[in-house]
């Protein structure tokens, strides 16, 4: 025996208005159609739940049972529909996520499937930013979460108000063609051709005569020096980032 809610439903106007017509009225039936599906009710649980009494309409002892059941699986599915829309609208959330390629090739595709299986009700909408621009766009209101990368010898002065998390190391490999293996520390300058570290020294020097021109002349100096050194790091940190 399987019941159907919608004929339950109807079973319960009936009941209430003592008539199929004025049931049909309230429910936006026609009469017939009442009736059918009072005869499809009964056909599934296979035996009448309406009899004729004078000129009104009752249920019977089967009617009145299912009736009675009838309250408490309506009821249920009214309690079902209102926690789902609670739930839908409370816990529902969409966070934005400030990426860099490595990140959204190597990190996001498993914090989305990790996200589908713990909290299926939070959406994440990745949007690719330049990692020294994460700061910025969180005190702005931009990001919900920024990846950005930091370096454990030269961190990073963070605005106020921004929590920074460890996600993962990162850590650069040096590769060398068979038969020119490095020694286990080398400067990453000495692995350029000859002829290359020839043609670096030069510039240095026209760099130090102009860094030391422009100090003569009070120019803020060491920029350059100072953007390279930060890349010139062993090892890296990727962080994640959120606002307080």
């Amino acid at each position: 025996m399987e019941l159907n809610l919608r004929r339950l439903r109807i079973l319960r106007e009936v009941a209430h208005h003592g008539g199929v017509s004025v049931a049909a009225r309230e429910m936006h039936y026609s009469p017939s159609g009442i009736s059918q599906q009072m005869a499809a009710l009964e056909q599934d649980i296979g035996a009448p739940v309406l009899e004729r009494r004078g000129r009104g309409i009752v249920l019977t002892a089967v009617g009145r049972v299912l009736l009675e059941h009838a309250e408490i699986l309506l009821a249920a599915e009214a309690d079902a529909q209102t926690a789902i829309e609670q739930t839908r609208d409370t816990l529902a959330v969409e966070l934005t996520v400030g990426v860099f390629s490595t990140v959204a090739a190597g990190l996001i595709p498993g914090i989305v499937d990790d996200l589908a299986l713990r909290h299926p009700e939070v959406r994440l909408r990745t949007r690719e930013i330049d990692p020294d621009d994460a700061g910025m766009e969180l005190r702005h209101g931009h990001l919900d979460l920024a990846f950005l990368i930091d370096y454990p010898d030269a961190t990073e002065p963070w605005a106020p108000g921004i929590t920074i998390v460890p996600a993962t190391h990162d850590e650069p490999h040096l590769a060398a063609p068979p038969g020119r293996s490095p020694p286990p520390t080398l400067p990453l300058a000495d692995t350029a051709p000859p002829a290359a570290r020839t043609a670096q020294r030069t510039p240095r020097r026209r760099r130090g005569l102009r860094s030391s021109e422009s100090a003569r002349r009070g120019r803020p100096t060491g920029r350059r020096r100072t953007a390279s050194s930060r890349w010139t790091k062993t090892r890296r940190t990727q962080r994640s980032v959120a606002p307080r």
